[in-house]
């Protein structure tokens, strides 16, 4: 069996420079939130690169056969943590996602709460599966290790549990 920390994973992706690609300062990248399930992690993280550059991005990861850990899913962002969100004239979470390595599902994404106080978010999918994660640092993370099936829909509430908005999780068909 491996012992390797995933989140060493994401700090050797960002710290190896390729052509046309951001590369972190080792002293500053920050893990802001996880979701772990055994053989399954999500990760929020904020970094800044070489330039002095401020990014934000998500990785997933999973488990081989021999319990290495790979990133399977990713996407950076340039900028603060979803300041480049679209606006809605509603509380919204902007999500993205996949799946590979054994995570069936994984997604995360901004909350914009537009001042009501959304406190968690959940995703329920087309087969009735539902993911529940509470908002941290504007963050929710999901991930699952069994089919889910599209569309899902985004259902945010605030402090008092009451469903304050909801809207599809992902308006792209897949």
């Amino acid at each position: 069996m491996v012992d390797q920390d995933p989140k060493q994973v994401i700090i050797d992706f960002l710290n190896v420079p390729r052509e046309g690609k951001v590369k972190a300062k080792a002293t500053a990248i920050h893990f802001l939130k996880e979701r772990i399930i055994p053989g399954c992690q999500i990760h929020a993280v904020a970094f800044e690169d070489e330039f002095g550059q401020h990014f934000h991005g998500y990785f997933a990861l999973g488990q081989d056969s021999t319990s290495t850990w790979h990133i399977s899913g990713a996407t950076l962002s340039e900028g603060d943590t979803g300041t480049h969100d679209p606006i809605h004239n509603q509380p919204w979470v902007n999500l993205f996602g996949g799946g590979g390595y054994g995570t069936d599902f994984y997604a995360g994404g901004y909350v914009n709460d537009i001042g009501a106080g959304i406190e968690a978010v959940n995703l329920v999918s087309d087969n009735g599966i539902v993911l529940k994660d509470s908002v941290e640092h504007g963050l929710v993370l999901f991930v699952m290790d069994q089919p889910v099936e599209m569309p899902m829909k985004a259902e945010l509430y605030d402090q008092t549990g009451k469903l304050v908005a909801s809207h599809n999780a992902f308006p792209i068909p897949y």
